[in-house]
């Protein structure tokens, strides 16, 4: 149920200060500029916040873009950082804050929540974390009316984790394209590696339909060219972890050239691409803006910018 209060923004875009939704468990409302709800999760009595942007020019068919934070769990930070590019742009900013308290750790987040900790048995898909992300989208953009069929992902850090994990066990199918930046930790498409750094014992059973399918999305693989430290203090450093490379930049391209080689192998199309962004480091403001610029660049149908790694 839904209902359309105070009428005020000019007939180009959809006209409302305010709207309020109900949406099976979840009552929210969504405002121009920012905003922020508390949305209630599928299948449970759990709550998180999400933070929001509505630019000024919003129409049904603009872009909605979903932001999954990194591991300080600050989705406000992380949807700040969109605003300028999303007024710019046209965007609609969606980010959900999976708090320390009910998720903790990168168990609970970064890897989804996708096993028990005491059993190491898979937990119910209303457990994950990444059983969030679509269900949100498709309460945000019925509450807006929208004419988009699906939803840009982007992640940065923790982020890149939950955003490339979610999509390699094929859990969501709206996503129009991927920005994943300067992950610590990858999952290679590697049997021979255990999970959560390869797929050998992965808790889903990935197979190669389940690979076929993301490595068929459009995707940008990016990271800055000075996220070359290999002490950085959120950076992983087990055996496994330096495994992957010594640093983000090198454990970057390693993931895309592992993707690119098991595309190859099973015969399948590789949509993605892969860029090291100049001069920037591992802060979330300058991969936000860069983010932005390249989906931008897609929906106007340019695709993403690319280069050998």
């Amino acid at each position: 149920m839904f209902s359309r209060i105070s009428p005020s923004l000019p007939s180009a875009a959809l006209g409302f200060s305010l709207l309020v939704a109900s949406c099976g468990a979840s009552a929210f409302t969504l405002s121009e500029g920012e905003g922020r709800f508390r949305y209630s999760l599928p299948g449970s009595d759990q709550q998180l916040d999400v933070y929001t942007y509505l630019p000024d020019d919003m129409t049904r068919k603009s872009p909605i873009v979903m932001v999954m934070h990194g591991a300080g769990r600050n989705a406000r930070y992380n949807r700040d950082a969109w605003e300028e590019r999303a007024e710019e742009y046209g965007f609609v900013v969606i980010a959900p804050e999976f708090n320390k308290q009910d998720y903790p750790g990168s168990r609970n987040y970064n890897r989804g929540n996708l096993v028990d900790r005491k059993s190491e048995q898979p937990n119910p898909p209303e457990e994950w974390s990444y059983s969030v992300i679509e269900p949100l989208f498709e309460d945000v953009a019925e509450t807006l009316s929208s004419t988009r069929e699906g939803y840009y992902l982007f992640g940065h850090s923790a982020g890149c984790q939950a955003a490339h994990r979610l999509l390699t066990f094929d859990i969501t199918t709206k996503v129009e394209a991927l920005v994943c930046s300067a992950a610590g930790v990858w999952t290679l498409p590697d049997d021979n590696m255990n999970w959560h750094f390869g797929l050998k014992d992965d808790p889903l059973d990935v197979d190669t339909t389940d690979q076929a399918d993301f490595f068929a999305m459009p995707a940008l693989i990016m990271v800055g060219e000075d996220d070359d430290d290999p002490d950085h203090s959120n950076l992983a450093n087990s055996s496994s972890a330096r495994a992957l490379g010594a640093n983000r930049v090198e454990r970057a391209i390693n993931y895309f050239e592992t993707s690119a080689e098991q595309a190859e192998r099973l015969e399948v199309p590789f949509n993605w691409n892969f860029y090291i962004v100049p001069d920037a480091d591992h802060s979330t403001s300058q991969a936000a803006e860069f983010a932005a610029d390249q989906l931008a660049r897609f929906e106007r149908g340019e695709g993403f910018v690319d280069m050998e790694p």
